[in-house]
């Protein structure tokens, strides 16, 4: 799910030092600027992902035709 952009800062600014920290606890080191733009980039790319994929996605969980579940929102 996207988030606007605003948003997206703040929930990278709160889950970065989480992730530092488990990486720690791995005896890993990574900088927390790596971090933060790890999950920045990865948001904002979800913003640009096409919805076609999450719809074949919901229709292989409920055993719908990819097909049908596909063009259904072009109809409506």
């Amino acid at each position: 799910m996207g988030l606007p952009t605003t948003q997206l800062h703040v929930t990278a600014t709160l889950l970065a030092p989480v992730i530092v920290y488990a990486c720690g606890l791995a005896r890993l080191e990574v900088p927390l600027i790596a971090v933060h733009l790890f999950v920045f980039y990865f948001g904002i790319m979800a913003d640009a992902t096409p919805p076609w994929p999450r719809r074949l996605c919901a229709a292989g969980l409920s055993g719908a035709d990819p097909i049908k579940t596909g063009i259904q929102p072009l109809f409506t």
